[in-house]
């Protein structure tokens, strides 16, 4: 009895580089003058947001392995990943010239809570009279 041996796996590697910009907005609103420790202070809430979006993407390199090539015994039967890798390039590269929303709001937001925990919720700033 002859044991055949098949493998199928499917690997796609995409390098590429860009830029981002990152816009802060910092609200302050609830502005109110009270008095505090004996001292008048200005007092006020703030919410620290981030945004950001992708202003340029290259697309270095596309190249595919695994279920693009086919061995049996060891023997390739067939490959294809050049051509898969080249066509994935063709379908990426126009999108390098739009603009695209970063879409990585854990990160965002791991920044935010952190800039956030730093000012805190509340703002005081002793007035001298």
């Amino acid at each position: 009895m002859v044991a055949v041996m098949l493998r199928l796996s499917a690997g796609i590697s995409i390098t590429s580089t860009g830029k981002n910009l990152l816009a802060a907005e910092l609200d302050a609103n609830k502005f109110h003058v009270t008095k505090r420790n004996g001292t008048w202070c200005l007092v006020f809430e703030v919410d620290f947001k981030l945004q950001a979006k992708l202003i340029d993407w290259d697309v270095n390199s596309v190249t595919a392995s695994g279920a693009c090539k086919q061995k049996i015994l060891g023997i390739e039967i067939y490959n294809v990943c050049g051509w898969v890798g080249n066509k994935l390039k063709d379908v990426l590269d126009p999108l390098e010239k739009k603009v695209i929303d970063v879409n990585v709001p854990k990160v965002l937001k791991r920044i935010q809570d952190k800039v956030n925990a730093l000012i805190g919720d509340e703002v005081v700033i002793p007035l001298k009279l």
